[in-house]
């Protein structure tokens, strides 16, 4: 009963946390990139089948960061106490779709922007980051629950659309984080 009333489309937006798991690269010639990140592949909608970040609807008395640790663990295997979790978040954004499963930008509809779509999906997500620190690399990932496959990529990979992501604007995003672990790790 209680599953098929949150499979419901609800009147209000849903609380939910993603997490930026962020894998430090070694420097090489022909690549720039400092850090590649964990997506995995959705299972159920919204956009099943898509990338995205791991992440998923924070459970009532749940804080937001024992949820991300949660989402990770049931999404990807990793256990919590393997990451670095940094204490400033990335962020928030609203993720919405309708009906017919595209994504909404703002829940409002062209011919009447007075009035809301209906809507399928609205979550409130806000953003956790964690670093898999280099004692932790060897770490197995092993999707679950939500999530059927995983993947690395880099920053450079996904503002080059070599995946396919569903959510919000990723690659603004993940942007975002890397000026936070820049701010973190390279403190001058």
């Amino acid at each position: 009963m209680l599953r098929r009333f949150f499979s419901q489309s609800l009147p209000y937006p849903r609380a939910a946390v993603s997490v930026s798991i962020a894998r430090p690269l070694k420097p090489t010639p022909s690549s720039r990139a400092q850090y590649e990140y964990l997506l995995v592949q959705r299972k159920n909608p919204p956009g099943a089948g898509t990338w995205s970040l791991p992440g998923g609807r924070i459970n009532l008395g749940e804080s937001v960061l024992d949820a991300g640790k949660r989402e990770i663990e049931e999404e990807t295997g990793i256990r919590s106490d393997q990451l670095h979790w940094l204490s400033e978040t990335a962020g928030y954004n609203d993720v919405m779709f309708s009906q017919n499963g595209e994504q909404c930008s703002t829940g409002k509809s062209s011919s009447s922007p007075d009035k809301v779509e209906h809507l399928q999906f609205h979550y409130v997500l806000t953003q956790l980051v964690a670093v898999l620190p280099e004692s932790a690399l060897h770490v197995t990932v092993s999707p679950g629950d939500d999530a059927v496959d995983f993947r690395w990529a880099t920053l450079q990979a996904l503002a080059a659309g070599e995946v396919e992501m569903v959510g919000f604007d990723v690659v603004q995003h993940l942007t975002n984080v890397e000026k936070i672990l820049k701010r973190v790790f390279f403190k001058a």
